[in-house]
């Protein structure tokens, strides 16, 4: 959500700095001390109890304000503790509320995916219901809705039927963040890459579907044993907890021979210059909220090549550099990139991606300057 916050924020302030139509401002919500006091003394009790939910913390304001430097000044950001102190700033609009807020202007909702509709086995009942109620709350709640696809949209009429609010879909325009794509961080030397190597920058989740790249890989390496497939990502799944340790131990050979290198989750900087490396992006998910998820915006935006699973909603994809396997077909998927490790290359030079990138960052932040009105 922060990523997705961060990607709307600067192209808005960028589109609203040629038109100078509003005054922009960042709204960040973050645990002072008393709110992190209760919840270390709530998680305690449920931990006694023998209880698995937990509040979590939010960041602090030190890893807030790097995490979006050099894309929002930091006059353009408020921190705030208290979801009443929202009202007291007189805003026009406010942009997007992922839950119903009682509001004195007009607020904008966002609805990022109905995967406990199409995947319920990952969800309890509990989860499941409140899934519903907090969407269905926002969809009546704000006249103006944002989802971040075609697929999602479709899927919200199918399932909520009747609504107060108008559906928007984000559109897909991916652009790079030039302190990102201009940095030389030597990510395959800090993490002792030696080969030329695959990238799947994903949590490991399990309908992020690691298993079927792995099986994928695994048989690629009968044709080609000079590359290696490198992995970034939480490696926690709460829903599954053992799914991760089962993958591990199936493939424990190859993670042995580093092979396949689990780096698990490592600093944004990092795992941008090892987008910039690889050979070639892997994204073989079964579920997104929006198009590839946002590893695919990424490696389209930094000019990489991407091997995708055909899932409907990443169809909605038009890029000469994105490469469709079905999915769950690992010899497909083998295939794929054992034909198309010779011509993966987008030869895209940093100046062409500012320029595109540019262009696509004015069109995100136009239409979302068009939604205010």
């Amino acid at each position: 959500m922060l990523t997705l916050i961060k990607y709307l924020s600067a192209a808005l302030i960028h589109a609203n700095s040629l038109k100078k139509k509003y005054n922009i401002k960042l709204l960040i919500f973050y645990d002072n001390h008393f709110i992190k006091i209760k919840k270390f003394f709530y998680n305690t009790i449920q931990l006694i109890s023998f209880r698995n939910k937990f509040y979590k913390f939010s960041y602090s304001k030190k890893f807030l304000k790097q995490f979006f430097y050099n894309q929002i000044n930091y006059k353009d950001i408020i921190f705030c503790s208290d979801e009443n102190f929202i009202n007291k700033l007189h805003f026009y609009k406010i942009l997007p509320l992922q839950k119903k807020i009682e509001l004195n202007y007009d607020g904008i909702g966002y609805v990022y995916d109905l995967q406990h509709i199409y995947y319920s086995r990952n969800f309890s009942k509990g989860d499941r219901d409140f899934r519903d109620k907090t969407f269905l709350d926002i969809l009546n709640s704000y006249r103006k809705v944002l989802v971040n696809s075609n697929y999602i949209k479709k899927m919200i009429y199918k399932k909520y039927k009747n609504f107060n609010s108008k559906i928007y879909v984000i559109p897909f325009f991916p652009y790079p963040e030039e302190k990102l794509l201009f940095d030389n961080t030597n990510s395959v030397k800090i993490y002792n890459i030696k080969n030329s190597f695959f990238l799947i920058s994903n949590q490991f989740w399990k309908h992020k579907n690691h298993k079927i790249a792995f099986e994928a890989f695994k048989r690629f390496l009968k044709y080609n044993d000079n590359f290696v497939l490198v992995c970034t990502g939480r490696t926690e799944d709460r829903r599954f907890p053992n799914y991760f340790s089962d993958l591990k131990k199936k493939y424990s050979d190859l993670i042995k021979k580093n092979k396949i290198i689990i780096l698990g989750e490592i600093p944004k900087i990092h795992q941008i210059n090892l987008l910039k490396k690889c050979t070639a992006l892997i994204q073989p998910t079964l579920y997104e909220g929006g198009p590839g998820g946002f590893s695919t915006y990424e490696a389209i935006a930094y000019g990489v090549p991407v091997i995708l699973s055909n899932i409907e909603v990443n169809k909605e994809i038009k890029n000469e550099n994105v490469y469709f396997f079905k999915s769950n077909n690992s010899y497909q998927l083998t295939k794929l990139m054992l034909n198309r490790i010779e011509t993966l290359n987008t030869n895209l030079t940093k100046k062409n991606l500012i320029i595109k990138g540019d262009l696509n960052k004015k069109k995100l932040g136009d239409f979302l300057l068009k939604l205010f009105n």
